[in-house]
């Protein structure tokens, strides 16, 4: 399908500053109707004359736009709940949302749009609703939302907001704008669903070869602490999911209550994953899974891995390993902060070197001469060569 450009933000902006109730131009009015004006354009932001704007279902209330394309529509009701239908020769019919208001309001700085069937590529039997999803609270078009649809025949794309170009996706961008093409004359109901929001839905019935305008208010769900720390002479970091990740020593993230995260330690190269020191994760199980009930904090403990292949980002836990993993004429850093059991060195014909007296970061410039690490046992050589250099055997 060819990309089909679209001006909807402003348009949402507007419909979403509507609603439940319209922005009045004259407070003071107490006339028994109202009047609405506005102005219609067309895909590439034109002014279009000669399109009538009734009020769909009392065709006596009606004007028809002038060569700017504005247009009054007097003697609607106060506060009697109406839409729009705006139509001209050429262009699909459009169907704004229902409005309500006790006063007279001019929207002519918010343009209706008209379009043409090869611009929305509608075939026959099929019509579009064109949503913007908004948060309830600040009226601002919402990324990030996922449209769905009851009706598996509905098609489902979304507004690039870079481009106005309706394209094929899986959510909102920045415009906040999707387009459902749905069966006409059917019942069809549009959900959006976005991460921290309660879903919420619109159901209509678009008239065959129409457009719906309409605008989909998300409200935020409440939300708990979720606090992740690390501990231990160890580095790494600490994601959440959903929540995101945490590097820092202490990170506090909001999660949606009454959900479930899943917390996953991530040592450094240099570290390893000592356990969880909290109550709400507990043992070596990683990750972790916890229930956003209340506010909860959840501690994960690294340690240095205390052994170190020269030249390479290879890090050992244990001597044996370290023992088990060098080749030949390689170099074994070891940290003056440890003290390691002793093992066996069983390498045939593998001569390698044992240096200790390295701090965490197994700088070389930072090692004195008498620095040493010191080995808690004995220290066997049964097949290969080993070079010691600053170890203390004890």
């Amino acid at each position: 399908m060819k990309k089909r450009s679209v001006l909807l933000m402003t348009m949402f902006v507007f419909l979403w500053s509507i609603l439940p109730e319209i922005s009045m131009a004259n407070p003071s009015s107490n006339l028994s109707t109202i009047s609405l004006a506005g102005v219609v354009k067309d895909r590439v932001n034109a002014s279009v004359a000669g399109v009538l704007v009734e009020v769909d279902g009392s065709p006596t209330l009606f004007n028809v736009t002038d060569e700017n394309g504005f247009f009054v529509v007097s003697g609607i009701p106060q506060a009697a709940l109406f839409r729009l239908k705006i139509t001209k020769v050429g262009y699909l019919p459009v169907y704004t949302q229902y409005y309500s208001s006790s006063q007279s309001f001019d929207n002519s700085n918010y343009p209706y749009y008209l379009f043409t069937p090869d611009e929305l590529e509608l075939l026959p039997g099929r019509s579009a609703v064109i949503v913007g999803v908004v948060d309830s609270n600040s009226g601002s078009l919402l990324s990030g939302v996922s449209a769905s649809t009851n009706v598996a025949t509905t098609q489902i794309m979304y507004v690039d907001a870079a481009s106005h170009n309706i394209v094929p996706g899986t959510e909102t961008d920045l415009s906040g704008v999707f387009v459902a093409i749905v069966p006409s004359a059917h019942e069809v109901t549009l959900s959006g669903m976005k991460y921290g929001y309660f879903m919420n839905s619109l159901t209509t019935t678009v008239p065959n070869g129409s457009i719906i305008e309409a605008v989909l208010p998300l409200s935020l769900r409440p939300t708990y602490s979720l606090t992740l720390q690390q501990t231990g002479s160890g580095n790494g970091f600490l994601s959440s999911s959903p929540g995101g990740t945490c590097t820092e020593p202490s990170c506090t993230i909001s999660i949606v209550a009454n959900l479930g995260s899943t917390i996953t330690a991530v040592p450094s190269d240099n570290s390893s994953f000592g356990g969880w020191v909290d109550s709400n994760c507990s043992g070596q199980s990683n990750p972790c899974d916890i229930w956003m009930s209340d506010n909860k904090t959840v501690i994960a403990s690294f340690s240095l891995q205390p052994f170190k292949i020269e030249g390479a980002a290879r890090y050992f836990s244990s001597l044996a390993e370290a023992f088990s993993a060098v080749q030949n004429y390689e170099t074994i850093f070891a940290q003056k902060s440890y003290t390691p059991t002793g093992t066996t060195f069983n390498r045939p014909n593998v001569l390698a070197t044992l240096k200790g007296g390295f701090n965490d970061s197994f700088n070389s410039s930072t090692r004195e001469v008498n620095d040493f690490t010191l080995i808690d046992d004995t220290l066997v050589v049964s097949h290969g060569t080993l070079v010691v250099d600053q170890i203390i055997i004890k």
